[in-house]
């Protein structure tokens, strides 16, 4: 029986195509991109990616690409989006808004992202000396406010804060991202969440590499199953939208009219 190819891996594969119909030199000389014949490189949340200039696909390694692991739906998008339809100038401003007060694109996308965080902050409850060291694994510096607070870089141009609070008698834990306050002028708004989505998993992963049995979750592969579900729950509801427009033709997901 011949295996059925998801809409995620369909739309992947048709992003990964529309990649070469753009200028890969433009994209090098505008986010100083290493690159050679073969490949086009980008640091993404602590990974560095790979480009096929011929193929499109996107592959990540953390052995020097000795071994490489090809992008999932939401780093491809992300990626893609960014070196395909940023806008010309854009620059990060350094100053950071909360997620939800990203707000331009939101009247056609309203509940966009409510509850990705629910309950995921039992993970990182009264585990501060964990979730620290896997923020600096990420290229992660101290900044703001909270038991963890920190400025992690997405792409080496633009970065995010997340800012985390323990439990205590009185309140639950909280988790809070932050954005750069130019974050749409890189990406579009679906794709932010895509992106949150990727951070939140690489979090989880890191901490999992670490793991002790704590707070009784057994280990953090429980913690990253939990988090990568609520991610995957959330990716569905954001793709179904954009891909539903998709098939109507009214947009193209790589396309300038996204904007």
């Amino acid at each position: 029986m011949e295996e059925r190819i998801s809409n995620y891996e369909i739309t992947k594969k048709r992003v990964q195509k529309d990649f070469l119909k753009y200028d890969q030199e433009k994209m090098i000389e505008k986010f100083a991109l290493k690159a050679d014949e073969f490949y086009l490189y980008i640091n993404f949340i602590g990974h560095l990616y790979r480009i096929d200039r011929q193929t499109g696909i996107l592959e990540w390694s953390e052995d020097g690409f000795v071994t490489c692991v090809e992008g999932d739906f939401n780093e491809a998008l992300t990626i893609y989006d960014l070196l395909c339809d940023s806008k010309e100038n854009c620059r990060a401003s350094g100053d950071y808004v909360n997620l939800k007060s990203l707000s331009s694109l939101q009247s056609s996308s309203k509940n966009l992202g409510d509850g990705l965080f629910h309950g995921n902050e039992k993970i990182f409850d009264h585990m501060e000396k964990r979730l620290s060291d896997v923020c600096e694994k990420l290229g992660g510096k101290k900044a703001g406010k909270g038991d963890v607070a920190y400025e992690i870089p997405w792409f080496d141009c633009v970065s995010c804060r997340i800012q985390f609070w323990n439990s205590d008698e009185d309140f639950d834990a909280q988790m809070q991202i932050f954005m750069d306050k130019n974050i749409l002028d890189f990406i579009r708004y679906e794709t932010v969440w895509y992106a949150v989505g990727h951070l939140m998993k690489r979090l989880t992963e890191e901490m999992e590499k670490h793991s002790v049995p704590e707070r009784g979750y057994g280990t953090c592969r429980h913690f990253a199953d939990v988090v990568e579900r609520k991610a995957e729950l959330f990716v569905e509801a954001a793709f179904e939208k954009e891909y539903e427009r998709y098939l109507r033709g009214k947009i193209n997901v790589t396309g300038s009219d996204l904007r």
